[in-house]
């Protein structure tokens, strides 16, 4: 939306003053086909130099650990020497788990729960849901998370169980945090609880997963 938004204020009035300003944000419109190509051409206003010590990797990577700047310090106010457990593995998840531990996290855990959101599978009822999370959870890649343990990026990791048979929808999560917090040793409250829950999976079952961890 932010990024059609300022799509729409340049064509219709030549100038991106009310889009920018009030959303801080500007993105390419999904309006715009080729955004995929090697490479592609802006206006010189809308693009940042990197510096000459600065890969193209590197660079790449400002945008998702951003993010995992905002959720943590800004947003979470994390507080000093926290327990954060974050759930999913993807790009943005180890990078928020990075930004985590950089700011003097005590123990981060990560949680491999990246993929799709199941909202709309779940609107169709818990069994399609249930089907989709098992695909969920047999594409989860643990390698990446091992690695992510042996470079100092999160302190361990936790691979979900999959959802049982007959299982009724409200009874996984509970489960699934029950489990988790019996093997790490979190408590409900206190040092030994969990201070800070991050959701990077945007699958609406693991969201209710972190309300009860």
């Amino acid at each position: 939306r932010v990024h059609q938004s300022a799509y729409e204020c340049r064509e219709a009035c030549g100038t991106r003053r009310t889009s920018r300003r009030a959303q801080g944000l500007l993105g390419l419109s999904s309006r715009l086909a080729g955004t995929l190509a090697a490479y592609y051409t802006l206006p010189a206003d809308l693009c940042y130099p990197l510096p000459s010590n600065m890969s193209l990797e590197e660079g790449a990577l400002l945008e998702p650990m951003s993010v995992g700047v905002h959720a943590v310090h800004k947003v979470g106010r994390m507080p000093h020497a926290a327990n954060v457990v974050v759930f999913g593995a993807g790009p943005v998840g180890l990078l928020t788990c990075a930004v985590a531990k950089g700011l003097g996290a005590r123990k981060v855990i990560a949680i491999g729960a990246c993929g799709p959101d199941l909202s709309s599978s779940a609107r169709r009822g818990w069994r399609a849901a249930l089907t989709s999370l098992r695909s969920l959870l047999a594409d989860i890649q643990e390698a990446r998370l091992a690695f992510a343990k042996e470079q100092g990026l999160i302190d361990d990791y936790y691979l979900p169980p999959k959802p049982q048979d007959g299982e009724a929808k409200a009874d996984y999560p509970r489960r699934n945090a029950k489990e988790f917090c019996e093997r790490f040793g979190f408590e409900e409250r206190g040092p030994r609880g969990v201070d800070l829950v991050l959701d990077c999976s945007g699958a609406s079952l693991f969201l209710f997963s972190s309300v009860y961890s």
